[in-house]
């Protein structure tokens, strides 16, 4: 009886949810009705703009993980390819969508 093929390659996901310790209770402090004053610019600064910071710093990591190294021409072929699919995804790939 033939033995069915064992062999399994890992596959290219990130998923991540971060929650900001005490962002819930700064946004609880946000006024009803839109404001401009600086405490809601504050607290706007402390919660959305941190949101967008980590952003920033993801999409860079991200932006290194597309670009070619030249290191990979000593794998092997099959693992080139797996590599360059996997960098194709990201590329294809709208990380933030607004």
């Amino acid at each position: 009886m033939k033995q069915p093929h064992r062999d399994f390659h890992y596959g290219f996901l990130l998923y991540g949810s971060l929650g900001y310790s005490g962002q819930s209770r700064k946004l609880r402090q946000l006024p009803r009705l839109p404001s401009a004053d600086e405490r809601t610019k504050t607290i706007l600064a402390e919660t959305a703009g941190e949101v967008l910071r980590l952003r920033d710093r993801l999409e860079g990591c991200f932006e290194q993980f597309r670009r070619e190294t030249g290191r990979h021409e000593d794998l092997p072929k099959e693992v080139q390819e797996r590599m360059r699919a996997a960098k194709q995804s990201v590329k294809n790939t709208d990380i933030f969508p607004t």
